[in-house]
């Protein structure tokens, strides 16, 4: 089976697309969890993500990943 990355997620919706057209799974995403000045999260697209995709980690923010312990994948998305 394809896998795919997800970067620049979002809701996961291009995501679902190819994951459709392809016959993939989504190995991981990898978004922003935006907080205001209180700490508090902002927008919904993690929690999105995450009802989506519950075995699929999000990665965060991809300027602080260490690449060399993601999982490998097949296809790479970009929202």
């Amino acid at each position: 089976m394809l896998t795919i990355g997800s970067l620049f997620s979002g809701a996961g919706g291009l995501d679902m697309a190819v994951c459709e057209v392809f016959g993939a799974r989504t190995a991981w995403v990898s978004d922003i969890i935006a907080r205001d000045k209180h700490g508090r999260q902002v927008g919904d697209a993690p929690r999105i993500l995450a009802h989506r995709y519950p075995d699929a980690p999000n990665l965060g923010d991809i300027t602080v990943i260490d690449w060399a312990t993601v999982e490998p994948v097949n296809i790479i998305t970009g929202g």
